[in-house]
């Protein structure tokens, strides 16, 4: 037995313990799983964990192979091949054998992060000079900057204003970047990329300007190009001009206070607040600056009552273009005109006391307004008297209410108009819904569709525009056919602006040019539109638009004017030596048209109803819609036929369910048509579809009637096809009785 024991022993003592143990391998990155460095210049160590391994193998990127000595620590640095790239990873992975010649492998990922933005940079200049720059007084400079790795970039000083990455801008004196003498400006530029700056600035000072007496500063004013006192007759223009030196900002002080730029121009007619009276003459004096003097001229104009027997002052009333009587069915509405010569002032004494201009047209009359408008038991008369400070000219016209009757016209109404060409209105094309279009558009807006085929009808009906198609889509055909008719009516929609260029933008003038030849009558504009658009006109007289796309007067989402979006250059900007700015509304008596405006860029949203009856233009497209609907009714029949097959059995007692079944799919299919039909705007499909769907519903309500509409249909075909002697049996008849 001892023996035995013994023998046990030796061979148990023979066996390697280690062939019992379990081979591990765990490699880590500065001891964890999966390493995220916190910087671009961090070291890492990858080191091993492991059990009973006798040999080690690592792998990686950059051609890493080689032997891994256990216990070992391996330092990667940066710029090792192995090292991971800007917002890249490196995977490392070790392979190892025990004695008995088994294998294990493990990895671990080293994640770099991404490599910081570069730094916005900045670089302002002025002519060419980092500064301070001096200019003589008098002299215009340059300014201009570029930046590098930035979005955006912005002016803090003289004013604050969005600008783009790089540009020029030329300043003339009197504009808010010019200096004044021992005032320098500083313009600041800061650029960003979203989250680092970097500004630049640079100064800008004025000296006096040399030479002599050249540093005083002149201003010379004069009216019809003469100094002194001028006179003109009654009813007559004239033209005042001035022009400066060596200043850097003017002043008118009368007969207004205003800033005026240093030279310029401007008519002055009838009516206008420096348009002088009889014994009243007036005084246009401007001052001029340098800062540091001052230089002050004027011009006194007065007026004459006029000879040769024309001076004396004439006015013409009229309503609805017409001396009257004017007749007026009940709710017509109507139009008065005035036009007066050789005056000087104008009052309305019927049928209220207001003074006028010498020359207008009223808002469109209606029934809501009283005072202006007859009934039919009293005629309204309008009464103008027009003078020229010493003789006095009056004129009158009738307005009278009658009842509407027969089928006969009543004059007055400004109805009927056959004059064919540009513009005109064709014989019973007069909405009963004017003004025609209500929105704002432009090509980079969310148009109302609807809105939008109302102008592109305009455009191709009214105005000949053949290109356009009526899709309902603010297209380049429409941009640029609103551009065109612009330009027929630049004098009316652009001059008013400033503009020389079409802005094809559908905004105030241009949205009232169209009602007004749709409806044939005039569209005033509201005060707060006209100020609009005569603070604009100031705006752009300020200074000259700056090239290169900077201005002093950029939103966010460029440089927007007023009638149109205006390219980074400016262009279609016009300049004006007139501080006149000229509206195409002249009437004192205002009574604002509502131009309903709401949303978030100037649309609203219409009706249904507008579009019910927009159709293509040609035949093809008019086949190809009709074939659609006739499709969409094929499926909807075809899917209600399956569907009261499906639910329901042929049984008598399941006969109305089965036609319900049938009738309400059709219905709904049809319902969501027209639904569909508006949203993808196949405003073709509208009309059919709701003809067909208030059909369907009709022969659903019906449903008690269809017995002896049948019988009636079945006694007519007995009648008329059915054999003599013979017997027509209903088969459904038929087996109801079995």
């Amino acid at each position: 037995m001892t023996t035995i024991l013994m023998a046990i022993v030796v061979i148990c003592t023979s066996i390697p313990f280690s062939a019992f143990a379990a081979l591990s391998v765990d490699l880590k990155a500065n001891g964890q799983d999966s390493l995220t460095l916190a910087n671009s210049t961090s070291s890492f160590d990858i080191t091993l964990n492991q059990t009973d391994a006798v040999s080690c193998q690592i792998t990686g990127p950059g051609g890493l192979s080689s032997g891994f000595a256990i216990g070992s620590t391996m330092t990667i640095a940066p710029g090792s091949p192995s090292y991971p790239a800007a917002g890249g990873s490196s995977t490392f992975t070790i392979g190892c054998l025990d004695a008995g010649g088994a294998s294990l492998t493990d990895s671990v990922t080293v994640n770099a992060p991404a490599a910081p933005a570069a730094a916005p940079t900045i670089d302002l200049k002025a002519n060419g000079s980092d500064g301070p720059v001096t200019v003589t007084s008098g002299s215009a400079y340059t300014y201009t900057w570029t930046s590098s790795n930035a979005t955006a970039c912005q002016t803090s000083s003289p004013v604050t204003s969005g600008v783009t990455l790089a540009g020029s801008g030329t300043v003339n004196p009197g504009d808010p970047f010019y200096p004044a003498v021992g005032s320098p400006v500083t313009i600041t530029i800061t650029c960003t990329n979203g989250s680092q700056n970097a500004t630049d600035s640079v100064v800008i000072n004025l000296s006096p300007g040399g030479g002599g007496g050249g540093s005083t500063p002149t201003i010379d004013v004069k009216a019809n190009g003469q100094d002194g006192t001028v006179t003109v007759t009654s009813g007559s223009s004239y033209t005042y001009t001035w022009v400066s030196g060596n200043a850097t900002a003017c002043q008118m002080s009368s007969p207004v206070t205003s800033g005026v730029s240093l030279s310029g121009s401007g008519v002055v007619n009838p009516g206008d607040p420096f348009y002088p009276s009889i014994g009243n003459p007036v005084t246009i004096t401007i001052t001029c600056t340098d800062g540091t003097q001052n230089a002050t001229d004027s011009v006194i104009v007065q007026l004459t009552p006029g000879g040769g027997g024309g001076g004396s002052p004439t006015v013409d009333v009229k309503a609805n273009g017409s001396d009257g009587p004017v007749v007026l069915q009940v709710g017509q509405t109507y139009v008065y005109t005035w036009v007066s010569g050789n005056a000087t002032a104008c009052q309305m004494s019927s049928p209220v006391t207001s003074g006028v201009a010498l020359s207008g047209t009223s808002v469109t009359i209606d029934s809501s307004n009283t005072a202006f408008y007859p009934t039919l038991s009293a005629p309204v008369t309008i009464t103008i008297t027009c003078t020229n400070g010493s003789q006095n000219a009056t004129d009158s016209v009738v307005i009278q209410l009658v009842n509407n009757g027969g089928g006969g016209g009543g004059g007055g109404g400004g109805g009927s108009s056959s004059s064919s060409g540009r513009g005109s209105v064709l014989p019973g094309a007069i909405s009963a819904e004017c003004p025609w279009i209500h929105d704002y558009m432009r090509i980079d807006f969310n148009n109302d569709p609807i809105e939008v085929a109302k102008l592109q009808a305009f455009l191709k009906v009214f105005m000949g525009y053949d290109y356009v198609t009526v899709n309902g889509v603010f297209d380049q055909a429409t941009w640029t056919a609103v551009g065109a008719f612009q330009m027929a009516y630049r004098d009316e929609i652009l001059t008013p602006w400033g503009h020389t260029a079409p802005t094809h933008y559908v905004y105030i003038l241009t949205l009232k040019k169209v009602n007004e030849i749709f409806c044939q009558q005039i569209i005033p504009l509201t005060p707060d539109q006209q100020n609009e658009i005569v603070a604009f006109r100031n705006l752009i007289n300020i200074g000259p638009a700056r090239s290169s796309g900077q201005s002093g007067f950029y939103s966010k989402e460029g440089f927007i004017s007023k009638e149109g979006y205006i390219s980074g250059d400016g262009s279609g900007l016009g300049t004006a030596s007139s501080t006149t700015t000229v509206i195409p509304q002249t009437s004192t008596t205002t009574v604002p048209v509502e131009v309903p405006i709401t949303g978030n860029k100037g649309q609203i949203s219409t009706g249904l109803a507008a579009a019910l009856f927009t159709f293509p233009d040609n035949l093809k497209d008019n086949m190809l819609c009709l074939f659609e609907f006739a499709l969409i009714l094929i499926v909807l029949y075809i899917l209600g036929s399956v569907l009261k097959d499906v639910l329901y059995s042929d049984l008598p007692e399941n006969a109305v369910k089965r036609f319900l079944a049938k009738w309400i799919t059709i219905s709904l299919g049809l319902l969501l048509t027209l639904i569909g039909a508006y949203l993808l705007k196949e405003f073709c499909l509208l009309l059919p579809t709701l003809i067909a769907l208030v059909a369907s519903l009709l022969w659903m309500s019906f449903y008690p009637k269809h017995d002896s509409m049948r019988s009636t249909t079945k006694s007519w075909t007995t009648w008329n096809k059915g054999p003599a002697g013979a017997t027509v049996v209903d088969k459904k008849e038929e087996r109801k009785a079995a």
